[in-house]
């Protein structure tokens, strides 16, 4: 409910920009313990930077991998440059096509207190996952 909640509120803006949002969630609910505001927090930092790099579509992906929810947004963008790969994640850190530095900082610190992991990877654009415990 959280991630679709955040995937309703960036659809004008992807809409606008002509940008395809695709989405594949599990059928089962995954449930986890989390506060929601944060947590959407999270997911829209990252949705935010996927309608700003994106060419031409969004997909978003949530599952069940053991005992964690997995959630994965990737999008078709030039990806992250390789120098800035290691530091996306650091407050105030601002790569080369970035702006403030301080969302993805923010994201990487409400999925750490909600004991969950967040990495990211190039591969045709760039792609987050988090992996979040279940209940």
């Amino acid at each position: 409910d959280i991630l679709d909640a955040c995937i309703v509120s960036i659809d004008p803006i992807a809409r606008k920009k002509s940008l395809a949002v695709t989405v594949s969630f599990s059928d089962e609910p995954l449930n986890i313990l989390c506060n929601k505001s944060q947590l959407g927090r999270a997911f829209l930092n990252i949705l935010s930077n996927a309608v700003r790099y994106a060419k031409t579509k969004i997909k978003v992906t949530c599952f069940a991998d053991k005992k964690n929810a997995c959630v994965r947004i990737s999008d078709d963008g030039c990806g992250i440059e390789k120098d800035d790969m290691a530091h996306i994640f650091d407050r105030f850190y601002t790569g080369k096509s970035g702006n403030t530095g301080i969302g993805l900082a923010l994201t990487h610190e409400i999925i750490t207190l909600h004991k969950g992991d967040i990495s990211v990877y190039n591969s045709n654009g760039s792609i987050f996952e988090i992996r979040l415990p279940l209940a």
